[in-house]
């Protein structure tokens, strides 16, 4: 089962692109419930490099952004308001990802493309924690945000058991070489990706997952793969060209811009605490030095992390 979707010249060239008759309807289920009920959803796409994940993550965006559009524009939303999916709704860092949730539309797609960044616990333990705060706040943004990673196992516990509502897994047939467009679904529905993720994550045993479905997906890739590759590639290199040092400390600034964020929406310092696994009396503290030293008026004037 399966139809074929039309393209809008919104986004540049018109073209058609097939979409999957058991995908299309769940996405369809999501963009009813975030734009109807006032919240966001959270996808996670994993399997090995090569295998698809930017692929099936861009016919997704495209999809679901078509989808919006069309929801929104019923509604009577002006045309300047109604979302695109473009690269600039692609993040390479955890630093341009937090900024682009904060400048968001209502209704937009956004990627966070090789999210194994955030895996790296020596490293990004703080920018977890800033991305987590940021990912309890933008439920009421009503947005829907895609993590690509080489595998559910390495992301922070928080994502697959609290926030992701989806799991879509691109394999090989028989682990077969360049073997690609395979996947199957598992939701969060019934405790599914809990359960894949409690009992899986000791041995990355995928063979504890029950899929709600299993599906293909096609080669089409609607942006410039040469422009794709050049934005990654820079993203990612400016990153690791920061020192060591310089990022972690980086990371925990940010991480206490997000707390005071989230303090200054109507969060209590306990849930926020409590939200990142941090002690109540560290978050206190750090929530009112802020206060102090009203670096929260700047976190207003300034809103961009960088």
């Amino acid at each position: 089962m399966s139809f074929v979707v039309d393209y809008p010249e919104a986004f540049g060239e018109k073209k058609d692109f097939y979409m999957s008759g058991y995908l299309g309807p769940n996405l369809d289920n999501f963009v009813k419930g975030v734009i109807n009920k006032n919240t966001s959803a959270v996808w996670i796409i994993d399997g090995r490099s090569g295998l698809g994940k930017t692929t099936l993550s861009f016919q997704i965006g495209c999809y679901t952004t078509l989808k919006v559009r069309e929801m929104l524009k019923k509604k009577k939303v002006p045309e300047h308001e109604l979302p695109t999916f473009t690269l600039d709704n692609v993040c390479w860092t955890p630093e341009k990802f937090i900024e682009r949730l904060k400048n968001a539309k209502m209704g937009e797609v956004i990627i966070l493309d090789e999210s194994m960044i955030l895996s790296n616990r020596s490293v990004m333990s703080e920018m977890n924690k800033a991305t987590i705060i940021m990912m309890s706040m933008i439920r009421s943004k009503q947005l829907f945000i895609i993590f690509n990673a080489n595998s559910l196992f390495d992301l922070d516990k928080n994502l697959p058991l609290h926030r992701a509502d989806m799991l879509l897994h691109v394999y090989a047939i028989d682990d077969k070489f360049a073997s690609r467009g395979r996947y199957y679904c598992v939701p969060s529905a019934r405790g599914r990706l809990k359960y894949l993720y409690i009992s899986g994550k000791k041995f990355y045993d995928y063979s504890k997952a029950m899929p709600a479905f299993r599906d293909r997906f096609t080669a089409w890739f609607p942006f410039d793969e040469k422009e794709y590759e050049k934005r990654k590639q820079e993203g990612i290199e400016k990153y690791f060209q920061k020192g060591l040092g310089l990022r972690v400390k980086n990371q925990i600034r940010q991480r206490d811009l997000a707390m005071v964020l989230a303090f200054k929406s109507g969060n209590s310092v306990k849930k926020i605490s409590e939200e990142i696994d941090l002690g109540y009396t560290q978050a206190k503290i750090i929530i009112q030095r802020y206060k102090e030293q009203k670096l929260d008026e700047k976190i207003t004037e300034h809103p961009k992390f960088s």
